[in-house]
């Protein structure tokens, strides 16, 4: 992302597009009221167009089938606001983040507990972690040299780094 005035600067004949915060304040509300709904009121906001949800009830409710819950979030929010939505459930906030980031577009992804989010994580790459950013990068190509091997993906540096320590 980038400021629109530096974007402008950079490229002068840019056409913007207004924003309509009290649109969005709306959808946002109508899809806070679903998850409120799903989850009995266990729901953290992070921004307009983001939650977590503990939907462990309405699972345990679905006879264990996560995939049917995100699935009729994703339905519930279509119905109410016209707009596609995705869905990741995980076993806490960081997996549920992880698995919606590979949900996208419009879709859900439950990541099971145990051997499941093992592997998952597993494979995830580093880039995609939230929290590692340009300078955690930087470290991690510093971190390569000294262990003489390409880290790409959280089970990169379990098995690599823990292997030269």
């Amino acid at each position: 992302g980038m400021w629109l005035d530096d974007a402008l600067v950079r490229c002068p004949d840019l056409v913007t597009v207004p924003y309509e915060f009290d649109t969005y304040a709306e959808v946002a509300l109508e899809v806070y009221r679903i998850l409120f709904d799903v989850a009995r009121g266990a729901v953290i906001g992070v921004s307009v167009d983001e939650a977590y949800a503990d939907i462990t009830r309405a699972v345990y409710d679905a006879n264990g089938d996560a995939k049917r819950v995100a699935e009729d979030i994703r339905a519930r929010v279509f119905a109410k606001t016209s707009c596609a939505c995705s869905v990741g459930v995980g076993s806490n906030r960081l997996v549920a983040r992880l698995a919606t980031k590979v949900a996208k577009p419009n879709g859900s992804r439950v990541v099971e507990p145990g051997q499941g989010e093992r592997r998952f994580v597993a494979e995830t790459s580093l880039a995609d972690v939230p929290g590692l950013g340009r300078k955690a990068m930087e470290k991690f190509k510093a971190l390569e040299a000294r262990v003489g091997a390409k880290l790409e993906r959280c089970e990169d540096v379990v098995e690599k780094v823990s292997a030269k320590a």
